[in-house]
């Protein structure tokens, strides 16, 4: 229980009511015990989630609304409706979710781990996605081939180079998309982020792309993919969700590489609420 409370103390959402997050708590780790099944979970506006114990980035969504609540808040926010995300190491789809059913964004999903990928597919259906989201089983590399894959590390899997797992497919991100063009992407590949961007020089460089939302180690960004993004117009920030604005500099664990000399500022501060549980952000 104390590191639940800790978990609460320190999220922005769960601290503004920390009784409502420790409630909802409680009551999924009861009720998911005496269901022993997985169990459809409201999210964003009218998108649900199907959620299992153990689930970290999931039932994290159900604690606080929003478990990454700055990265979230921001795709959400930076997106408009038809517009092209892609979701690069999409896990079981929290992310997607949130852009088809907030922004009304279109999605592709790349999820490479087959129970994931079913787990990823499963929520697509449960939201009726069929036309909005397009999930690709695939790893996103840096050339066309197989990748090995750890199975059983939720969140957390990724390429390894032996030891068990599943071998996968994997192509680069510039022959996946086929000429589409995204305007926010997200990457959370467990360290395997030089490799995907290597891949997908073609969509870098294309003015379409206004902001990439990235996972990066605790060291902090990496130089060599600092200066990639940097030499095609992109630097680096932080969102301030309740401000609506983006702040130089990573924080946390996540970083977004974003064209200011766009509209993006705009977009941003002019962005529709997104409506999660009682809230409106």
């Amino acid at each position: 229980m104390s590191n639940i409370l800790r978990t609460i103390s320190k999220h922005p959402l769960g601290k503004r009511s920390p009784l409502s997050s420790l409630s909802r708590y409680v009551r999924w780790q009861v009720g998911s015990r005496i269901l022993g099944m997985p169990v459809v979970m409201p999210f964003v506006n009218e998108g649900c989630l199907v959620v299992e114990p153990g689930m970290t980035g999931a039932t994290g969504n159900i604690y606080f609304g929003l478990h990454e609540y700055a990265d979230m808040a921001f795709v959400g926010h930076a997106l408009r409706e038809g517009e092209l995300f892609v979701d690069i190491g999409a896990n079981i789809g929290s992310y997607s979710v949130l852009a088809a059913a907030g922004p009304k964004a279109r999605v592709i999903a790349f999820e490479p781990v087959p129970a994931t990928y079913r787990r990823l597919r499963r929520n697509m259906e449960a939201n009726h996605f069929a036309h909005e989201v397009t999930t690709k089983q695939v790893a996103c590399s840096d050339r066309v081939g197989q990748v090995r894959m750890t199975d059983d590390l939720d969140t957390m899997n990724r390429v390894t180079s032996d030891g068990p797992g599943a071998l996968v497919e994997a192509a680069p991100l510039d022959v996946l998309l086929e000429g589409e063009k995204p305007v926010v992407m997200k990457i959370d590949v467990e360290g395997y982020e030089p490799a995907v961007i290597a891949g997908a020089e073609a969509v870098l460089q294309n003015p379409s792309l206004l902001a990439v939302v990235m996972e990066v180690p605790g060291a902090g960004p990496i130089p060599a993919l600092d200066a990639k993004f940097l030499s095609r117009g992109f630097t680096l920030h932080h969102y301030d969700p309740d401000a609506r604005v983006l702040r130089s500099g990573a924080k946390g664990s996540n970083a977004i590489y974003a064209r200011m000399k766009s509209d993006l500022a705009e977009r941003l501060r002019t962005a529709k609420p997104l409506r999660v549980g009682s809230l409106s952000l």
